[in-house]
């Protein structure tokens, strides 16, 4: 995100833009200027489109050479569009042009009022910072943010940065094979767990993210059944059961008696018989690298235990707390991860939620999302951060103008 763009003629790059660049920056503010910004590799149209969308103000030297110039006049086209909704976006300066000479070329331009050039680099500097400061509106990628909000940001960065968190718990389970009766097993695994981790006497509802991984070894193939979740009873109780599962499948690959492992096999399907006798088990689960949210529900009332893939949206118009919990927060997650190109629609449902917002960002910003920045708090699982630095700076900077 930039305070300013600066559009320019190559031929006033050295006496005009080049020193306001500097000039700005040394103030603390951030420029988009090409030799200050782009890199070697960097694409030149793709790197100003979004020079020119994610800035706040375009700095535009009209000078007789601008005037000239095919290139400038699209960048100035790009902010006037910008300015349709009758937001203030360009900040004309005056290079050995006059008044007249503007109008002759944008009698819109010449009713503005420019700072010129004739008066020093500084004054020129001096009067964008003056608007820089008096705006207090921060964009974000053409969202405008009212300094109400900001502030509001500002304060839930402070109350964030004053708890606890964690990250996820991670926990897989290993399987030889990727096989009807395996998954019957691992969903058995995950029921049970629910049960020991609770008791069976109290109602629990909650989401996991689940996918499987296929890894190969010296003389072995297997499958990884993963879930990272929030939850830190269910994850220890599944951690354990894990264990154990790994003891046996080692010892019948090691003992290689048919017979040994068609009872543990035969005892698997037993203990399936005896769960299924006092818990209804209702089971849908997508089995797949890539991943997914699984909804967790243990009903004792009903002595019902469901574990279902949720449906993938990346509206929060479409979740019961509008992502605002933990549960939610992994099944939105799971959503960005499967629909890698969709329409997010208006910014504004994202900016009712500090942690939604910083996700959405970095998904904007063609990071991506990273499942380790997640984070949940330590006295209170279903509350969720997302941990994105720069983001939190920005808020800060534009709280303090």
């Amino acid at each position: 995100m930039w305070d300013v763009f600066i559009s320019h003629a190559s031929e006033d790059k050295e006496a005009v833009a080049r020193p306001l660049a500097e000039e700005l920056s040394r103030r603390g503010y951030n420029v988009w200027y090409d030799d200050l910004t782009l890199k070697i590799g960097d694409s030149l149209r793709r790197s100003i489109d979004r020079g020119l969308r994610d800035s706040r103000f375009g700095l535009v030297v009209l000078s007789p050479s601008f005037f000239r110039k095919e290139w400038p006049q699209r960048e100035l086209d790009g902010f006037t569009s910008r300015e349709a909704n009758g937001a203030k976006v360009i900040l004309p300066v005056w290079h050995k042009v006059t008044q007249s000479d503007v109008a002759s070329y944008s009698p819109v331009l010449a009713d503005r009022l420019g700072v010129s050039t004739s008066n020093g680099i500084e004054a020129v500097c001096n009067a964008v910072e003056q608007v820089l400061r008096e705006s207090s509106s921060m964009s974000l990628h053409g969202h405008n943010v009212t300094p109400a909000e900001v502030r509001e940001y500002a304060r839930e960065k402070t109350r964030r940065s004053r708890q606890l968190w964690k990250e996820l718990e991670h926990v897989s389970i290993p399987m030889l094979s990727d096989t009807k009766n395996s998954r019957d097993h691992f969903s058995l695994e995950l029921a049970q767990a629910l049960v020991e981790a609770y008791g069976g006497t109290s109602f629990e509802r909650f989401t996991a993210l689940f996918h499987v991984e296929e890894r190969e070894g010296p003389g072995i193939k297997a499958f990884l059944y993963s879930v990272d979740c929030h939850h830190g009873k269910f994850t220890e109780a599944l951690r354990r059961r894990g264990k154990s599962l790994i003891g046996t499948i080692l010892a019948a690959k090691e003992g290689g008696d048919p017979k040994l492992i068609e009872g543990l096999k035969e005892a698997a399907s037993m203990s399936l018989m005896a769960f299924r006798e006092k818990w209804g088990l209702d089971v849908a689960i997508e089995f797949s690298e890539d991943f997914s949210a699984i909804e967790l529900v243990l009903d004792p009332d009903t002595s019902r235990i469901s574990i279902q893939t949720m449906p993938y949206s990346m509206n929060p118009a479409n979740y019961r707390s509008r992502v605002s919990t933990t549960s939610e927060a992994l099944q939105f997650i799971a959503s960005t991860m499967r629909m890698p190109v969709a329409y997010l629609g208006d910014l504004g449902w994202y900016m009712k939620s500090y942690p939604l917002l910083k996700l959405i960002i970095d998904i904007l910003d063609r990071k991506g999302v990273r499942l380790e920045a997640l984070r949940v708090r330590a006295d209170d699982c279903e509350e969720w951060d997302y941990d994105n630095p720069d983001f939190d700076v920005e808020i800060e900077r534009f709280a303090i103008e």
